[in-house]
């Protein structure tokens, strides 16, 4: 190993003890670490710039040391919210994950879930079993990939601790699809 991060790095497991009969086994094993250095924010896809921004208001939530510093986060992080909205209300071609498939008398729910170092839910409720978001959504399980556009309306969490650590976004989905 060369010590250098961002290169291939070959590791070496030993399996002490019988396999089928054949003793004592070595397995290599190739560990891919991109080389060069990490993209920079601004190259990322805007859903993860989008989910990264709001991890950087919540990581500030959180070390506010009294009530008026954690206000004070939450109002930057609404202000936020406002100018991508305005900006970006229409999300297009967004990748994420299924979060939650339910439904509750005839009324559906979708959410889905964008960034990878810190999750934001994307939630419609009351998807018409008409609409071909619905359509689409029959065919996937939690967790499966998903390529969707959507309208974004506001961040509906019930309290503020809940909007800055688990954010849920009201959309209406206009597009749905597995990856």
């Amino acid at each position: 190993m060369s010590g250098k991060p961002w290169r291939t790095v070959d590791v070496v497991v030993v399996l002490v003890g019988c396999l089928l009969g054949l003793g004592v086994v070595g397995v290599v094993v190739k560990n891919f670490i991109p080389s060069g250095p990490p993209p920079r924010f601004q190259d990322l896809p805007l859903p993860e710039q989008f989910a990264i921004t709001l991890g950087r208001f919540a990581a500030s939530y959180d070390a506010a040391e009294n009530d008026i510093q954690r206000s004070d986060a939450f109002r930057a992080a609404r202000r936020f919210d406002a100018q991508f909205k305005a900006n970006s209300s229409h999300l297009v071609d967004w990748r994420g994950r299924v979060g939650r498939l339910s439904t509750s008398h005839g009324g559906d729910t979708l959410t889905v879930e964008v960034g990878e170092a810190f999750p934001v839910q994307l939630t419609q409720r009351g998807i018409p079993s008409s609409d071909s978001v619905y359509l689409a959504a029959r065919g996937l399980q939690r967790g499966a990939c998903v390529v969707f556009s959507a309208y974004l309306d506001a961040e509906g969490s019930l309290t503020e601790r809940g909007a800055m650590r688990e954010p849920d976004y009201r959309v209406r989905f206009i597009t749905l699809r597995g990856c």
